[in-house]
This record gives C-alpha cells, structure tokens and sequence, in this order.
C-alpha cells in the first residue's frame, strides 16, 4: 500500500544528501514532523527510506537490526496508533 502520509526531505535541512555521505557513514540524526490529523482512528506502520532524488532509486538499507523490518526496501520503524 502507498504511505497514508509522507514526507520527502532532503536529510539535514538539504545540508546532508545521501550522495555525499561516503563510507563509512558516522551515526547520524535528524528529525521529521508528520501531521497526522487527517488520519482515521487505527493503527498504522512507520517506515523510513531514502531514495535518489533525480532517480527514484530506492537506496536499500545494508544492515538491519534483527528486531527491524524491511518492507520495499524501507526499514520498519515501528507501529502508532491513532485515536
């Protein structure tokens, strides 16, 4: 199924694509605001992927927590529920 909701940003602010990352990667963090107003009351899945931007190619992630999901390439973060 398509996202119910999204957001398509460039990490840190557009100071930090993909593409310049090189290997290996330092710890990073960054933080997403999702307005979830128009949900219907249920529970819904959270994933997180990074894409190309020019391409649309899906950068799939190398390592994953045992206790982490992939799903189309996205990793599952986890579930909310919205009431």
């Amino acid at each position: 199924q398509p996202p119910v909701v999204q957001a398509d940003v460039r990490p840190g602010g557009g100071a930090y694509p993909p593409a310049n990352w090189g290997a290996p990667v330092a710890r990073f963090t960054d933080e997403f605001v999702l307005d979830l107003a128009a949900l219907e009351t249920g529970t819904y899945t959270v994933m997180v992927g990074l894409y190309a931007p020019v391409t649309f190619e899906r950068y799939a992630p190398d390592r994953v927590r045992a206790s982490m999901g992939v799903a189309d390439g996205r990793l599952v973060v986890g579930q909310i529920i919205v009431k």
